[in-house]
């Protein structure tokens, strides 16, 4: 997804306590990915999407190909038309939004 993203406050927070060997262990290291349908600018206090598809959440691939990204990667099979104009990383249990997307509106369907 081309376009703005940030890590939300939780993000944030979170990214801290996994370099923090004291706080290490608490963090999850699994993610699932989600999509919505608007792109409400991104702001770090977010911690869900604007306007998620009804589409299930789906556990995350995660890959670094090079040592200044991370790459959080999911099919999400939509089960009619959508507009994508927005995505989510969230935590394992899928409660809490660490990283959100957005992207301008375009003539693709999903």
């Amino acid at each position: 997804m081309a376009g703005t993203a940030i890590w939300t406050d939780y993000g944030q927070s979170q990214t801290i306590n996994l370099i923090d060997t004291g706080t290490r262990s608490a963090v999850t290291t699994s993610f699932q990915l989600a999509w919505g349908s608007l792109a409400t600018a991104p702001a770090v206090t977010q911690t869900s999407l604007s306007n998620e598809n009804p589409e299930s959440r789906v556990t995350a691939t995660i890959t670094q190909p090079s040592t200044d990204t991370i790459q959080y990667q999911a099919t999400i099979t939509a089960t009619a038309n959508r507009s994508v104009q927005e995505a989510g990383v969230f935590d394992g249990a899928g409660s809490t939004m660490w990283l959100r997307g957005t992207q301008k509106p375009n003539a693709r369907n999903y």
